[in-house]
Parts: C-alpha cells; sequence; structure tokens
C-alpha cells in the first residue's frame, strides 16, 4: 500500500520481462510503445542463452546490462540514466541510496524507473519516504518492497534504468542499427564474461541444447526457455516484417524472408513446447529428448538462415 506517489503504470507481463517493462515505461511517457518492436530494436528478441543443465535464468545474465540497456534505450530514443552495483562491490551501500534518491526524484517527474526486482524487471510506480519503500509493478504484479532490500531480492543485483527525457531520432536509422544488433548477437556464440556454467549464447546456444538433452537437465529450466523463445521469435518475426517496410527493393525482400524463417523458429518452439510443457511438470524420456533435438536442429537451420538475410540485407545497406 502506497500512501504517496504512485503512477497509474500499465504494467502487462510477458516472457521477456525487460520489454514488458520498457513497453511500460514508454506508454507512460507517451511515445509509442509496440511490444513487438521494442522487443526486435533492443535486440532481445534475437537473444538466446543456454548454460549448463539448462539451468533457469540463462538468458537474463548472459549480456551485460549496462552496456545492452543504454544503447537498447538510445535505439528508442529515451535518455537514461543508469545505476549498477553487485551486492559485493564495496560502494553497494552507496548505490543503494543513490538508487533510491534517483527513483524518487524520478517517479515525482512523472517518469517510472525499470528495475531488477526479484527474478525479473519490473517498473517502478510509487515510493513513501517515511516508511522507506517502494512499489514495483511486475510479472508478480505490483509488489511493495523496503528501500533496504533494493538490489537485494532473491537473485541479488542493484539495477535501475532511470528515464530522463524523450529524444527526436531518426527511426530507419534505429531499425539499421537493430539489424547489426541481430547478427551481432546471433552470431556471437561465448558471453561477455566467463562463469562456472559454460553458457552459450546466439545460434549455437542450439547446439549446447541438445548437448544438454542427452544428460540430466533442469526440466523448469527447459520448458521456461522455450517459452521466452517461443516468445522472443514471434516478435523477431513481426519486427523485421515492420522493418522491411522501411526499405525498398531486395533489402525489404531479404528482411521478409528472414521474418519468415524467424515465424519458423517460433512456430518450431511451440511444438517442443507440447513435449516439454510448461512449467516442467513432466518426465522427458527417450523419445522426447529424440524429437527435442530434431526439433532444436530445425531452429538452428532456420534461424542460420534467417541471421544470413538478416546480414545481407545490412550488406546491402551498407554498400549503398
Amino acid at each position: 500500500y502506497m500512501t504517496s506517489n504512485s503512477l497509474d503504470v500499465a504494467y502487462k507481463p510477458s516472457w521477456l520481462s525487460m520489454v514488458a517493462a520498457m513497453e511500460s515505461q514508454l506508454s507512460f511517457m507517451g511515445k509509442e510503445a509496440d511490444y513487438d518492436w521494442i522487443s526486435g530494436i533492443t535486440g532481445f528478441a534475437f537473444r538466446n542463452a543456454v548454460e549448463d543443465q539448462l539451468l533457469p535464468g540463462a538468458f537474463n545474465f548472459n549480456f551485460i546490462w549496462f552496456d545492452t540497456f543504454l544503447s537498447a534505450y538510445d535505439r528508442l530514443g529515451v535518455c537514461v540514466e543508469i545505476i549498477s552495483c553487485h551486492e559485493h562491490q564495496l560502494t553497494f551501500d552507496a548505490h543503494q541510496d543513490l538508487l533510491w534518491e534517483r527513483i524518487c526524484q524520478s517517479v515525482g517527474n512523472n517518469l517510472p524507473p525499470m528495475v531488477w526486482e526479484n527474478f525479473e524487471f519490473g517498473v517502478v510506480t510509487g515510493f513513501d519516504r517515511e516508511l522507506a519503500n517502494w512499489e514495483c509493478a511486475g510479472v508478480q504484479g505490483k509488489l511493495v518492497h523496503p528501500k533496504a532490500k533494493l538490489g537485494l531480492g532473491d537473485v541479488p543485483f542493484l539495477f535501475g534504468a532511470i528515464p530522463v527525457k524523450n529524444v527526436q531520432f531518426d527511426k530507419t536509422q534505429a531499425a539499421t542499427m537493430a539489424l547489426r544488433v541481430a547478427v551481432s548477437v546471433g552470431f556471437l556464440s561465448k558471453p561477455p564474461y566467463p562463469t562456472g556454467y559454460n553458457a552459450v549464447i546466439g545460434v549455437e546456444a542450439y547446439r549446447k541444447w541438445q548437448q544438454e538433452l542427452e544428460k540430466d537437465f533442469n526440466l523448469y529450466g527447459c520448458s521456461h526457455l522455450i517459452q521466452t523463445l517461443k516468445d522472443a521469435r514471434g516478435s523477431a518475426s513481426l519486427f523485421l516484417a515492420k522493418v522491411s517496410e522501411l526499405y525498398d527493393g531486395v533489402t525489404s525482400t531479404l528482411l521478409m524472408r528472414a521474418s519468415e524463417r524467424f515465424a519458423q523458429v517460433q512456430h518450431k518452439l511451440g511444438e517442443m513446447s507440447l513435449l516439454f510443457p510448461y512449467p516442467g511438470e513432466f518426465k522427458a524420456g527417450e523419445i522426447e529428448r529424440s524429437k527435442g533435438k530434431e526439433m532444436l536442429e530445425d531452429c538452428y537451420i532456420m534461424e542460420t538462415e534467417g541471421l544470413k538475410l538478416i546480414a545481407t540485407a545490412v550488406e546491402r545497406l551498407d554498400a549503398k
């Protein structure tokens, strides 16, 4: 319950919680906020990440948040201040105080910040200085947290993206930048920093996934990743179809063909979700493992084709 400073922000939960949070922010700020467009222009629609045992959450943790979000907001025409700090850093307390102040200022200015909550990204919708608590709209609904728990949830990390102002920008230029991002995140297989879970990112993550299906793996993590990727690849397909309208001739055709490939990947992941239903209460026998590996092979082939089509489109744009 918030006694003061509450914003009426609409938050629609999705598998890509960072995109849901950005959609809420943009919509509240009066900007064009289409979920699939945001998903694609930020590059999240094209990401993948698989770790040992198919541990859940790999998708969210195998990119550098600071860099990724700064450039993602740039392509949305939003100037943001990003505050991030790990709980083991020496300056954590100071950063926690700083983020708290920025949250209060931002909400007071009718600009909802995005934060990392417990397991997902959410939007701060209110605060109370006297009670020292803040309200967050996220995948679990609206929850109130004490200031002291900021950045210290179940998966602890202090992160806030504070919107400062809207900026006029060239939509076609942003789209071209996003296409470059799609190719780079698709064809990069090593995460920017190593972890103990041998993560593989990009299209090569499908190969890692196939290998994990031959061993003991996390049923929940497998089913959760299927749902997340199904959402992401659906957005990738729709984004590419919309982006194709910004260009002409062969470039437009290449992007429409890439859109079809990502739609096929989404469809294949839909079939796979029947084998490995969410939230992971199922038995994975030899038949499921074997069929799952075949489906992932199809995803690998079709997504690689899609990324190559995007890469060719970008080459043509560069040649001009």
